[in-house]
């Protein structure tokens, strides 16, 4: 289609400049990206998989209301994972949203981008709002909110509101999952919605596996198996089903949460708050929702083993409901396989989990785990904070630069908080280091935090 277009138009406009393919505008280069400005643009993206190593950006909102027949960006021909057809470019986002975006398939790889199979490709700064996916085959697995299977470099500023997806194994509300490849994910979110599936699902990723490093994401899904058997209800997790180094491929999960509710089934094996199965480093994370399932059910963690590589638990804690009808059920991990596996300052609240054993961590009342002293070795200046009396520990990293008085909104409060501090270096009487805004601190507040506080002013 597209060669006839083009052939059409050197036939009647020979002296016109014109646009590679029918988005709107761009040669798809690094310097001139295709332009993607409307749901035409973007469905014809999966029709033109000649594309798929091409360069994008999004030049405004797009509704995908009534879109039927979308392909997602890069996918598998068959209903195998087999013959891949995968997206190796790049997409800038630019911070527009992607709203209504409905795929119905029975094929693997779903999701805006259903496979990312390159090492290089970068996907940043998009927002899909209420996407609706569902897998019509029977084993069909990866989906994901923004990407089924990602191969690549790096997944950052992307966030997925409302979504519903159904899938099979490996479904996560922002990715089904990765593989083998050095892939950092950053500063993402899932907020709200449901994710359903089989083995290895999770409310922000399916599984992460060697060699991932996600940082600042976190999660509100809901997550539910829905698998009817032993082998299809393993690994479920508030925020990763399954999370894996492997030797010499360590996978680190940091300053990330999760908030949603974990519904096992009744034979579901392999169920946290935060995670089903560890099997890589988690530090610095937290989870709160309810969890239920059979065996190796955990408020944090359902699973803790290794890969061939030490595993760690550090400076974490849960609070949810914990609910097991069979074994290994503990207040924040199930089960703890010793060897190669260790925990550090980790914590469970006894009174909201309704667990008072476990196989990691200490436990905790509720007025203890609200009080900071009880925090052996966590960092409070820089990456956790206890905002008021009576609230549970907060990362530091989740609230917006201008919010400087981690109020969870930004206001002129906020603003007299930086005039109050201006001027003053490390050492003055007036000096407050939550006003200091860039990274790395160079212990002065000037013009130049003033600039990085402009630039995150009402977000």
């Amino acid at each position: 289609m597209k060669l006839y277009w083009l052939a059409l138009s050197l036939l009647l406009y020979p002296t016109t400049a014109i646009f590679a393919g029918t988005y709107s505008g761009g040669s798809g280069t690094a310097a001139d990206p295709y332009k993607i400005a409307n749901a035409n643009d973007l469905s014809e993206i999966g029709r033109q998989p000649g594309d798929f190593a091409s360069h994008f950006v999004l030049t405004d909102n797009i509704n995908m209301s009534g879109v039927t027949d979308f392909i997602p960006i890069g996918y598998y021909a068959t209903t195998q994972l087999t013959s891949a057809i995968p997206f190796t470019g790049q997409f800038d986002g630019k911070g527009h949203t992607i709203s209504y975006l409905n795929i119905s398939t029975n094929k693997p790889g779903i999701g805006l981008f259903g496979i990312v199979m390159d090492g290089v490709t970068v996907i940043k700064n998009i927002t899909l709002i209420s996407p609706t996916y569902t897998t019509t085959g029977s084993t069909n697995p990866r989906a994901g909110g923004l990407v089924g299977f990602f191969q690549g470099l790096e997944i950052s500023n992307c966030h997925v509101i409302n979504p519903t997806i159904v899938g099979n194994s490996e479904t996560g509300g922002l990715l089904g999952t990765n593989w083998s490849e050095i892939c950092q994910i950053k500063n993402c979110s899932v907020q709200g919605g449901s994710i359903r599936g089989n083995n290895r699902v999770g409310g922000f990723a399916g599984a992460l596996t060697p060699n991932s490093y996600a940082f600042n994401c976190w999660t509100s899904a809901e997550v539910y198996s829905k698998g009817t058997t032993a082998s299809t209800t393993l690994e479920v997790g508030g925020f990763a089903g399954y999370i894996n180094s492997s030797t010499n491929k360590i996978t680190l999960v940091e300053c990330c949460y999760a908030t949603g509710n974990v519904i096992g089934a009744a034979i579901s094996d392999n169920v946290g708050g935060f995670t089903g199965s560890n099997r890589a480093t988690i530090s610095n994370c937290f989870a709160t929702g309810n969890v239920s399932g059979r065996s190796n059910i955990g408020g944090f963690s359902g699973y803790h083993t290794h890969n061939g590589t030490p595993t760690y638990s550090v400076n974490c804690f849960s609070t949810g409901m914990v609910m097991g009808t069979g074994t290994e059920v503990g207040g924040f991990n199930g089960f703890h396989f010793h060897y190669n596996t260790y925990w550090e300052n980790c914590y469970w609240n006894t009174e909201t989990s309704g667990i008072i054993t476990s196989s990691e961590g200490y436990p905790y009342t509720t007025a203890q785990m609200q009080n900071q002293a009880n925090y052996n070795a966590w960092d409070f200046a820089n990456t956790w904070i206890i905002t008021s009396p009576g609230s549970y520990p907060r990362l530091r990293s989740s609230f917006n630069k201008a919010d400087l008085d981690f109020s969870d909104s930004v206001t002129l409060n906020d603003f007299n908080l930086l005039g109050l501090a201006w001027g003053s270096i490390v050492g003055d009487a007036n000096y407050n280091p939550a006003c200091e805004l860039q990274n790395p601190a160079d212990g002065v507040i000037d013009i130049l935090d003033l600039a990085i506080f402009a630039e995150n002013w009402l977000d």
